[in-house]
């Protein structure tokens, strides 16, 4: 079977769908360590010689959901970090914002698996604090010349910070509330 026709099956995409939800609706259970391919079987549910036809095992499946969730991710920041201006950047993240929003539950699932192979946490802000970095070169006024590590790396964990906060608890990013809260934090520091 070609890589084309095991992504066009019926059979073949409901097979993975309920592999990778099951996956994650474990996740949610427990921790990624405590989560057996016997769990995965149960839950979804397959037979062991199908899921090992496709993964070699737990971390195998974690690291393609990852791999996959990243590669969207980095597509998703590419556009938005490619404006122009930062008035324009704003204006596109709403559409970025509800892509991420759906995508929350998969989310929190990646982010509980944290192994020296696999960290989606880490690799997202590490993808924000590269597409800032890159962004803010193209600004005009901005600085070339200036060291915009510490930036970066503050507004990736921000960025993130924020979407745990607001997944966690269900809620959506609302962006210009979150501008707004973290310019009130600002004020409030550096009077």
């Amino acid at each position: 079977m070609s890589d084309t026709e095991a992504y066009t099956d019926p059979r073949i995409i409901k097979t993975h769908r309920a592999i990778r939800e099951a996956f994650v609706d474990l996740l949610h259970e427990k921790p990624f360590a405590q989560i057996a391919v016997q769990d995965i079987l149960e839950r979804a549910p397959v037979n062991r010689s199908t899921f090992y036809k496709y993964y070699s095992g737990k971390s195998d499946l974690a690291g393609k959901m990852i791999a996959d969730f990243k590669a969207e991710y980095s597509q998703v920041l590419l556009t938005r970090f490619h404006v122009g201006s930062f008035d324009v950047f704003l204006s596109v993240m709403p559409e970025a914002s509800e892509w991420i929003h759906s995508r929350r539950r998969l989310i929190l699932a990646l982010w509980k698996v944290d192994t020296r192979r696999h960290h989606l946490y880490r690799d997202m802000h590490g993808l924000i604090k590269q597409q800032f970095l890159r962004f803010v070169h193209t600004l005009p006024g901005a600085d070339p010349n200036k060291d915009w590590d510490y930036q970066a790396d503050m507004l990736s964990t921000m960025i993130l910070g924020s979407m745990n906060y607001f997944f966690s608890r269900d809620l959506p990013l609302k962006l210009p509330e979150i501008r707004k809260a973290w310019t009130e934090m600002s004020e409030l520091l550096l009077p």
